[in-house]
C-alpha cells in the first residue's frame, strides 16, 4: 500500500503551490487558497484519503434524494465528473449518508450505519477496500439496532469502537456502544460485541448535526480502579473517560473527573457545533460553536489536558459553527470552514498549541461559506483539501472543493523541500528504523494518520512526533512509536521536516504501516 502514496508524491512534485490571490502579496504567516473546482451536481459529505492518494467520497446529489459514493484524484485539475460506485446496500433508498467511518489497521475502511431516505438509520456496516471489488457487506446486524451519526474509532488493539448516534431522523437517541472485531469477521465469526446497552450510557450523544467526539488517549489514565484510555465528548461538553478492554459492568466502564467540562467547572460551554482533535502532546483541542444553549458560536478554542484535568483558552477571533480541525505535520492545527459570519469563516487559521497563538489567512474569493456537512483532509503533499458544506443562510450543499496551502509551503518550491528517498513499508513499536532523506538537515519527523472526515469531524486523526532535534545525516535512525496507545496499529503518512528558522518545511508524506 505504501507504493500508492509514494507514486502520488511523484505526481505532486510537478505541482507548485497555487498562485497568490488578489488579497495582497503572499506571506509565510498567511497561507493561500487555490482555485474553486466544481464537482458537478454532487456535494461531498464524507471524505477518506486512500492509499493511492485518491479520495473516497460520499455525497448528496443535486436532486436532494440521491447519495452517490465515488472516488476522485485531488491532483486532477477538474471539474470532476462523478462516476458513482455501486455500493451493496440492503434495500433501495439505503445510503452512506451521515454514516460513521474509519480505517481498520489493515487499511480497509469500515462504514457503520447511514440513512434510508429521510426516515431511519441503517442496522449494518460495509467495508471498503480500494481495488476491483471494493465493497464487502457485513451480514451480521448491529447489536444496538439502527445507527445514524455513528462514531467509529480504532482502538489500541485494532478493534473498532462504535457509538450508534441516533435510531432515526427524528433524533431518537441510540446510546449503545459496541466493538467490531475485524479478525473475527474475517474468520467467519461474530464481529460485534455489546459493551454498553442504550439505558446504561450517560449523556454522550451528539445533536442532530454532530457526532460524539471520541479519542483513544496516548496514555491511559487510572480512574476509579481501572485504566481509561478513551475519552468521549457529547453535545453537553462534558468529558467522559471510558474503558472498553476489561470485562466490566456497563456502568463501570465510565468515569469522570472534577473539571471534565469544556472550559472547566466555573464557566463551561457545550460542544454542540464544535470540532475537536487530539494533539501531539496528548491534549484535546475543542474549537468553535459552544455557547451554552447551542444556538451560536464563540470565538474561542479550548485545550483540555486529560492527565492533569486542566483547561487553557485560546482566543481565535472568529466565531465558527462546524469548523473542521485538521492536524498538520508540523504539529499545528488548521481551522477551516464553518458558518457564523459572511467573511470570517472563509479564512483559514493556524493554531499552534505549543505557543497558544493563532495566525489567520485571507478569505477565499467566492461569496459563500462552507458550513454544516463540510469536510477537510490533509493531502500527502501537506496541503489541505476542503470540500462541501452548506452555504450561508440556507441548506444548499456546495458541490465543489478547493485546496489551502498552509504557511509552511508559501514561497517554497517543490525541490526546496526535504525529500524522503527511503523508508520501510512498516515500522514496529519501540523499534528504530532507518529514514533516508535528501535536502536536510532534518529537525522533526512525524506520523499523521490519513484522514476520514464527515460533518467536520474525524476522531481518528492522529499525529505522533518521532524525532525532534538536528540531523544532517543522509540516513537518520528514527525511533518507532512508543506503543499502540501512542499510535494505534494502521497506516500513517510519515513526514520529515527542516526548520528554516521561521517554520518547519515538510517533505511529501510517505505511507507506512505501524504494526
Amino acid at each position: 500500500m505504501a507504493a500508492g502514496i509514494a507514486g502520488a508524491a511523484v505526481a505532486l512534485n510537478s505541482s507548485s503551490a497555487p498562485a497568490p490571490t488578489d488579497d495582497g502579496p503572499s506571506t509565510p504567516e498567511a497561507g493561500e487558497w487555490g482555485p474553486l473546482v466544481s464537482m458537478g451536481q454532487v456535494a461531498p459529505i464524507h471524505a477518506t484519503l486512500l492509499a493511492s492518494g485518491r479520495i473516497l467520497m460520499s455525497g448528496q446529489g443535486g436532486d436532494g434524494r440521491s447519495y452517490p459514493s465515488f472516488v476522485i484524484d485531488p491532483m486532477d485539475e477538474g471539474p470532476f465528473l462523478v462516476d458513482p460506485l455501486h455500493v451493496p446496500v440492503r434495500r433501495p433508498g439505503d445510503s452512506l449518508f451521515c454514516a460513521g467511518h474509519a480505517y481498520l489497521a489493515d487499511g480497509r475502511v469500515l462504514h457503520v450505519g447511514g440513512g434510508h431516505f429521510f426516515d431511519t438509520g441503517l442496522d449494518y456496516g460495509i467495508l471498503f477496500d480500494e481495488g476491483t471489488s471494493p465493497w464487502t457487506p457485513i451480514d451480521d446486524d448491529l447489536l444496538g439496532g439502527r445507527a445514524w451519526y455513528s462514531t467509529v474509532t480504532r482502538t489500541a488493539d485494532g478493534r473498532m469502537l462504535v457509538l450508534s448516534g441516533f435510531v432515526d431522523f427524528g433524533l431518537n437517541e441510540n446510546r449503545t456502544i459496541q466493538l467490531f472485531d475485524p479478525a473475527s469477521f474475517d474468520a467467519g465469526g461474530p464481529p460485534w460485541t455489546m459493551l454498553v446497552p442504550h439505558r446504561r450510557a450517560p449523556e454522550i450523544s451528539a445533536t442532530g448535526s454532530d457526532y460524539t467526539h471520541t479519542f483513544v488517549l496516548p496514555q491511559p489514565i487510572e480512574l476509579e480502579g481501572h485504566l481509561r484510555d478513551v475519552v468521549m465528548i457529547g453535545k453537553t461538553g462534558e468529558v467522559h473517560f471510558f474503558n472498553y478492554a476489561d470485562p466490566l459492568d456497563p456502568g463501570a466502564r465510565f468515569a469522570s473527573r472534577p473539571n471534565a467540562f469544556r472550559g472547566g467547572t466555573d464557566v463551561f460551554f457545550s460542544a454542540d457545533g464544535a470540532s475537536s482533535v487530539l494533539l501531539a502532546d496528548g491534549r484535546i483541542l475543542i474549537a468553535g460553536a459552544g455557547d451554552e444553549d447551542g444556538t451560536g458560536a464563540i470565538p474561542q478554542a479550548h485545550l483540555y489536558d486529560p492527565l492533569e484535568d486542566t483547561w487553557r483558552t485560546i482566543d481565535t477571533g472568529i466565531a465558527r459553527a462546524h469548523p473542521a480541525a485538521v492536524l498538520l505535520p508540523d504539529t499545528t492545527v488548521a481551522l477551516v470552514n464553518g458558518s457564523g459570519g459572511f467573511d470570517d469563516p472563509k479564512r483559514a487559521q493556524i493554531v499552534d498549541p505549543a505557543t497558544e497563538t493563532v495566525t489567520t489567512s485571507p478569505p477565499w474569493d467566492d461569496p459563500y461559506v462552507r458550513g454544516y456537512h463540510n469536510v477537510a483532509l490533509l493531502l500527502p503533499d501537506a496541503r489541505v483539501l476542503v470540500a462541501g458544506g452548506q452555504g450561508e443562510g440556507d441548506d444548499t450543499e456546495r458541490p465543489d472543493l478547493r485546496i489551502f496551502t498552509p504557511p509552511y509551503l508559501i514561497g517554497v518550491a517543490p525541490d526546496e523541500r526535504p525529500r524522503i528517498v527511503g523508508v520501510p513499508d512498516s515500522i514496529g513499536y519501540g523499534l528504530p528504523f532507518i529514514l533516508a532523506v535528501e535536502g536536510g538537515p532534518i529537525h522533526r519527523v512525524t506520523l499523521v494518520a490519513p484522514g476520514s472526515m464527515t460533518h467536520a469531524w474525524d476522531g481518528n486523526q492522529r499525529i505522533v512526533q518521532l524525532f525532534d532535534g538536528d540531523s544532517s545525516d543522509a540516513q537518520l535512525s528514527v525511533p518507532g512509536p512508543r506503543d499502540a496507545h501512542a499510535a494505534p496499529p494502521g497506516d500513517y503518512l510519515l513526514f520529515a521536516m527542516r526548520n528554516d528558522g521561521v517554520r518547519f518545511i515538510p517533505s511529501f508524506g510517505r505511507l507506512v504501516r505501524v504494526r
